[in-house]
């Protein structure tokens, strides 16, 4: 059920919470994907080094789901201006860089959910495109 959970939009703030929830996807990409891997201990700041870039367009953002004050999913937004250099799209548009949640929390609706939320935002900033 995903009525008890709540979503929080912000950006650079919000990052230390998705540190969990990237190494849980980081787990699962190991699990199901041919390897190799960069080791597990360097993957976060990494991660982290891309999302504070994504961040810099004053428009991309960060969606944090928690139940009980425990983040349990997460999507980055990232913004780009300007058209893609392969598809036609709307000027600026979106790409839904991570979408994930917790596999306990997985087949409950809530990324449906987040990115309902992601919709609504992008509308809100009249963007029409949306990359996944």
């Amino acid at each position: 059920m995903t009525e008890d959970v709540s979503l929080q939009m912000g950006r650079h703030e919000l990052l230390d919470e998705v540190e969990p929830l990237w190494l849980s996807l980081f787990r699962h990409h190991r699990e199901v994907g041919p390897g190799p891997f960069i080791p597990e201990d360097q993957s976060w700041p990494h991660r982290r080094r891309f999302y504070e870039e994504v961040l810099r367009h004053p428009k991309s953002f960060v969606i944090v789901a928690r139940r009980a004050d425990r983040p349990v999913g997460y999507a980055v937004v990232a913004l780009h201006d300007g058209a893609d250099d392969t598809w036609p799209t709307g000027d600026p548009f979106a790409e839904v860089e991570t979408l994930t949640v917790l596999p306990d929390e997985r087949g409950q609706g809530l990324g449906t959910r987040l990115l309902d939320v992601v919709d609504v935002r992008l509308s809100q900033l009249g963007v029409t495109t949306l990359f996944i």
